[in-house]
C-alpha cells in the first residue's frame, strides 16, 4: 500500500443502506489491488453489513462503478 495521492480512490455512496447518499471514502491501492478487494476493504472498514433480505430471494452484492464528464459527455463503467 502507499499513501501517494495517485495511488488512492475517493469513493462516493449512493443507494447504500446504512450509508447517506453523498458519503465520500478515500481508500489508498497498491498497482495489484483488484475492485473485489477495494470492496471488501470498504465493507470491513466501514463496518456495512453483506446481508440484506432481497426481494425474490436474489443476492446483494456492492459493485464500484466510474463516472466521468469529458467535453460536455458523461462516461460511465461498472465494476463487479
Amino acid at each position: 500500500m502507499s499513501l501517494h495521492p495517485l495511488l488512492s480512490l475517493t469513493i462516493a455512496f449512493l443507494r447504500v443502506p446504512q450509508i447517506h447518499d453523498g458519503f465520500e471514502w478515500s481508500v489508498f491501492i497498491s498497482r495489484r489491488t483488484t475492485v473485489k478487494d477495494v470492496v471488501g476493504l470498504v465493507v470491513a472498514e466501514l463496518g456495512i453489513s453483506r446481508n440484506f433480505a432481497v426481494l425474490g430471494g436474489g443476492s446483494f452484492e456492492y459493485v464500484l462503478e466510474e463516472v466521468w464528464a469529458e467535453g460536455g459527455a458523461e462516461g460511465k463503467t461498472l465494476f463487479l
